[in-house]
């Protein structure tokens, strides 16, 4: 796994892609079942996925921050668990 170290010039585009590298939730104007079965279906894999992307990680790379003043890796797992 690569670590990106961080730069004193971080933008603020810089700084939004790390804050939501999939981009913000968008509300759809109308909430269909098909949005409902998907939505469903990755809240059943995510406990999966994150095990399967975390489970080789080192105890230095659970501690790097995904971007500057963000959580690290460890308190944003901690975090998911009280919801």
């Amino acid at each position: 796994m690569m670590l990106l170290k961080f730069n004193h010039k971080m933008t603020l585009q810089n700084l939004y892609q790390l804050k939501y590298p999939i981009g913000e939730f968008i509300k759809p104007e109308v909430i269909t079942s098909t949005h409902i079965s998907t939505w469903i279906k990755s809240l059943e894999t995510f406990p999966e996925t994150i095990e399967t992307l975390t489970k080789n990680l080192s105890v230095a790379q659970l501690h790097w921050p995904y971007r500057p003043n963000g959580w690290n890796i460890k308190q944003a797992l901690h975090y998911k668990d009280t919801f």
